[in-house]
């Protein structure tokens, strides 16, 4: 997936061609000082800095929707495994580099044991009883744990086989963990680890992702590939199926999905969208994330007999995606036939023929193209807008004033050599007089800054903690009135109660109870976390935005060269230029940049190790008589429904209890680990701009007496050196703003 329209190429150029002024300048000695070396090593940094950050692009979609299919087309290349199924394990996340080469991010030995803790919750101990093993502090590395959980998964096997929904998820988890123990046991390290492939073993990655047991010890991976197809500005991600049963696997996508700057959303044509499409959906929509999306309609060439035929269910898909947007961007084409196009002289004889069949019907293949062929231009545009809003534009303006500062210098210089007496005196007399005024402005700012910021802390968190006051208030009763509400389902498991026992029907319960809780916050709750959030964000840009008003410095007041017009004096240019190039702060950028997300919020419910005696006392002495009696006599009648009410009742209660034990809990990370580091980075980038400001008036400061001691041989070679050097600078900042005019439009 390449652009034309990429800026970078052209700021680089920009820095190179400032770089080569500096050089210039260090040749003339009344120029050559600290604050020449100071412009240089920070220009010199420009590049690197935009090339270190990329715009994530986030490719989404339920299970089979053609994710995997429509990132090897992007790329032009086999990346990722594709196939039927449950094949995306872990979120892929694809960009360019130098070479070929994988790194697996591994999952640490604490990830690993409190998925699996987890999973163990409420399970009968008394059928596992000899190996005498706590849950609770359950390690994966004992051996003794690992015959316990072999033990549990025999039962979990024997006892709940494949359904018409499929193997039960705790069955899964378990399965894939032991399977992957013996190959991934001397990988996973106490933090989380890297597991690389490149060269000629790169491809091998597919192997070890491909494996759901070996998936399930890695946290996600990214790949990087050499070669032309990819934007080097950009990194994909091919996410999990949004429509997972894991919550703990679909917390994952929205984490990155918040990260993410523009999202391609992928729909089967032949399924078109589903239920749990729009569950997704909505759940990108409460997070405030649609203006960012792009819908493709991914074609199944083999399910549509006639064109017609596809364009029946783009036009479903269209309609259903107008009840979440009022203009969807919609994109019909095969994901499939563009991979086949891109790699049809490394395809197998057997593709070779699929290709072929496809193209013999020529109209809609090259509807499929034309679409295509839409898509990377909508794509590129805004990928190349998006790229210069949040790492181009910043770093142009900071290069303006660099810019502008050299200018600065130089014609102080061009004035210094040219100044009789009293205009030396009289420049020498401003000189001083900015000096002083700037030294007095930093030290406020010194200052200032960090009170402000203290109060700013202090205000946040009176905020925050009253938002929770209110708006926990409405989440704790949303959350009440689920648990109240969703029932424990015996009713799925009455006909095999005498099999299965009293125990494992609990275990059953509280497992797919506790999935549909977390669940629910995940599509109900986590809109209202993101509204208080965006909340507060609010208040922090126009905080910080009023702070950097303040230090705003009239650039129009502060003319200096004796006798000249304000048409060509450089602080009157800089000042008609200063409106357009002072950039507001931009915290979403700041956030986007950082890679900063909201804590998780999955609230699963905690259990002690009683809860299932309690729920099995619960049950009544009445209960279990009836219950032995049914098992002797197959005449005696026996419903489950009144004692497992009881129990029902105690498993509920301990939930709602943990409900606001959990919501505190979450209420601490936001501030601490997303709110502080939110509030630290805008600091940063703000004192940062109030500085490149001063940095204007620090280029003021050269001992203008040394211009006096220049030879008169020489005078006429450094006016003319120097009046070439002011002429390249004004060439600059024209092309920067023009750059900038790039941006604006």
């Amino acid at each position: 997936m390449t652009t034309s329209n990429d800026t970078y190429p052209q700021v680089a150029a920009i820095v190179s061609d400032i770089l080569s002024v500096i050089d210039t300048m260090e040749t003339v000695p009344p120029l050559a000082d600290d604050m020449l070396e100071s412009v240089k090593i920070r220009c010199g940094k420009i590049p690197e800095q935009i090339q270190s950050n990329r715009i994530k692009i986030a490719v989404v979609g339920v299970i089979k929707s053609g994710k995997s299919t429509l990132i090897n087309a992007m790329t032009g290349k086999e990346v990722v495994k594709r196939g039927a199924g449950v094949v995306t394990a872990v979120t892929t996340r694809i960009r360019k580099g130098k070479k070929n080469r994988a790194v697996l991010f591994l999952k640490s030995w604490d990830d690993i044991n409190q998925t699996l803790k987890n999973v163990l919750e409420m399970f009968p101990q008394d059928d596992t009883s000899s190996l005498n093993v706590n849950p609770e502090t359950f390690d994966l590395r004992r051996k003794k744990d690992q015959d316990f959980l072999k033990q549990v998964y025999g039962k979990l096997v024997q006892a709940f086989p494949v359904t018409d929904q499929g193997i039960r998820p705790e069955t899964l988890v378990i399965r894939n963990a032991l399977q992957g123990y013996d190959t991934c046991k001397d990988l996973v390290g106490a933090d989380r680890e890297q597991l690389v492939f490149e060269g000629r073993q790169f491809s091998d990655h597919k192997l070890f992702t491909g494996d759901a047991a070996n998936a399930f010890y890695v946290a996600d991976a990214c790949l990087e590939l050499f070669g032309k197809t990819l934007d080097p500005r950009v990194e994909l991600a091919d996410c999990q199926g949004a429509d997972s049963t894991d919550p703990g696997q679909l917390n994952r996508v929205v984490t990155y999905l918040q990260q993410a700057n523009l999202f391609v959303y992928c729909i089967s044509s032949r399924t078109g969208l589903r239920r749990s499409d729009m569950r997704f959906l909505k759940i990108i929509q409460g997070m405030g994330l649609l203006e960012n999306i792009l819908f493709v309609n991914n074609c199944d060439l083999s399910e549509h007999e006639t064109l017609d035929d596809l364009l029946a269910s783009e036009q479903n898909t269209r309609q259903e995606l107008s009840f979440l947007l009022a203009s969807p961007e919609l994109y019909s084409f095969s994901a499939l036939m563009r991979l086949f196009c891109a790699m049809e002289k490394k395809l197998s004889r057997r593709n070779r023929k699929r290709l072929a069949l496809w193209q013999e019907d020529p109209v809609m293949t090259s509807w499929c193209s034309e679409n295509a062929e839409r898509f990377d231009a909508r794509l590129s545009g805004l990928l190349s807008r998006r790229h210069h809003r949040l790492l181009v534009s910043n770093h142009l303006e900071r290069l303006f004033h660099m810019c502008t500062a050299l200018e600065n210098k130089a014609r102080l210089f061009l004035d210094g050599l040219n100044a009789t007496g009293d205009d030396r005196e009289q420049t020498r007399k401003k000189i001083a007089r900015i000096k002083d005024n700037v030294k007095q402005l930093e030290t406020i700012v010194k200052n200032a800054v960090p009170g402000a910021v203290a109060g700013l802390t202090r205000e946040l968190e009176a905020d925050l903690d009253n938002a929770f006051a209110k708006d926990a208030g409405r989440i704790r009763k949303k959350m009440v009135a689920f648990v109240n509400q969703t029932p424990l389902d015996t009713s799925l498991y009455q006909n095999r109660l005498k099999e299965l026992g009293i125990k494992k029907i609990l275990y059953l319960m509280f497992q797919d109870f506790r999935r549909s809780l977390d669940l629910f916050v995940m599509t109900d709750i986590l809109p209202d976390i993101h509204t208080l959030a965006a909340r507060q964000e609010d208040r922090i840009q126009s905080y910080f935005q009023s702070l950097l008003d303040t230090y705003r410095i009239d650039l129009s007041k502060n003319s200096l060269a004796p006798g000249q017009s304000e048409d060509t004096n450089i602080q009157f240019q800089m000042a008609a230029h200063q409106p357009a190039l002072d950039r507001f702060v931009d915290v979403q950028a700041i956030k986007k940049i950082l890679g900063l997300t909201l804590p998780d919020i999955t609230m699963m419910p905690r259990y002690s190790g009683r809860i299932q005696t309690h729920a099995l006392t619960g049950l009544g002495i009445t209960f279990v008589t009836r219950f032995f009696r049914a098992l002797v006599d197959k005449q005696q009648s026996f419903s489950l429904n009144s004692g497992f009410d009881v129990a029902a009742r105690r498993i509920k209660k301990q939930t709602l209890q943990g409900i606001d034990p959990q919501i505190e809990q979450f209420h601490l990370r936001l501030k601490n680990q997303y709110f502080m580091p939110l509030i630290r980075a805008v600091t940063r980038d703000v004192t940062d701009k109030i500085h490149e400001r001063f940095s204007l008036y620090r280029s003021l400061d050269m001992d203008i007496d040394e211009t006096r001691a220049v030879d008169q041989a020489k005078k006429q070679t450094q006016q003319e050196k120097v009046t070439g050097m002011v002429t390249q600078l004004q060439q600059i900042r024209r092309d920067i703003l023009e750059l900038k005019e790039t941006d604006v439009h």
